[in-house]
């Protein structure tokens, strides 16, 4: 039999009916300092202790429901549970070390150092605990909050509005401008400024709008004037040959 399974045997051997329903440790026992409290590899070496001794009844995830843990009384420990995790780190060690049926006493089988990192990495079931959803609680807004927070919101909507629209004239996105100072004014609909802006991009619009007509009908007129004098070659071309 190898050493972890005849600890494990010895840990069950102490089984009998126990009606007790809490196990408590001495005060004194709250006064035990952790000399390794706060130190990971403690706790990842404590792992390695645990699935060899505690995990067989214990379990895996330390929820108590390890396979040799079904048949005792009182059931072990589930080390998730706030009950445990609000024990000091002295209590846990002392009942590691002095054990209780059907707990064996670990004193003699492990070291001091050992039964720490024990402690330590029974302590990370609370850390990696699924915390709690809390919902916020959200004071109920009254008439008037509601009237200034949606005046504020809409303030600051429209100043955002007219920002992004100058910053699109500065760029000469003309139609981007328009845009949003028409956003603008479909929340502050009199704000004066705004309107004499909007003039005045408009008059920019219909300018831009005039001098693109204006390329254009040039563009077609010089596509006209080429076409004839190259038509008028061709046929001089022509009469050339012919004589």
């Amino acid at each position: 039999i190898t050493g972890t399974l005849l600890l494990a045997i010895i840990g069950m051997s102490f089984i009998y009916s126990n009606n007790e329903k809490s196990w408590t440790s001495p005060k004194s026992a709250d006064s035990i300092n952790n000399p390794l409290k706060g130190n990971e590899l403690a706790s990842a070496e404590g792992k390695k202790t645990y699935k060899q001794l505690c995990a067989i009844c214990h379990g895996n995830k330390g929820k108590g429901d390890g396979v040799a843990g079904g048949g005792l009384n009182p059931k072990p420990a589930n080390f998730w549970k706030e009950k445990i995790q609000l024990q000091t780190d002295g209590a846990i060690y002392w009942k590691l070390t002095n054990g209780k049926p059907p707990m064996a006493s670990y004193k003699a089988s492990l070291s001091d150092k050992k039964r720490w990192q024990l402690v330590n990495y029974i302590r990370t079931f609370s850390k990696n605990k699924p915390k709690a959803t809390t919902i916020p609680f959200t004071p109920k807004e009254s008439t008037e909050q509601k009237e200034l927070r949606l005046k504020m919101e809409s303030e600051n909507k429209f100043n955002q509005l007219i920002k992004e629209g100058d910053v699109a004239l500065t760029n000469t996105k003309l139609e981007e401008a328009k845009l949003k100072y028409s956003e603008a004014l479909s929340i502050k609909a009199q704000d004066s400024t705004t309107i004499y802006k909007m003039y005045k991009l408009q008059i920019k619009i219909e300018n831009k709008a005039k001098r693109a007509a204006f390329k254009k009908e040039l563009k077609d007129e010089l596509k006209t004037e080429l076409k004839k004098e190259l038509i008028d070659e061709i046929i001089q071309q022509l009469k050339d040959s012919v004589n």
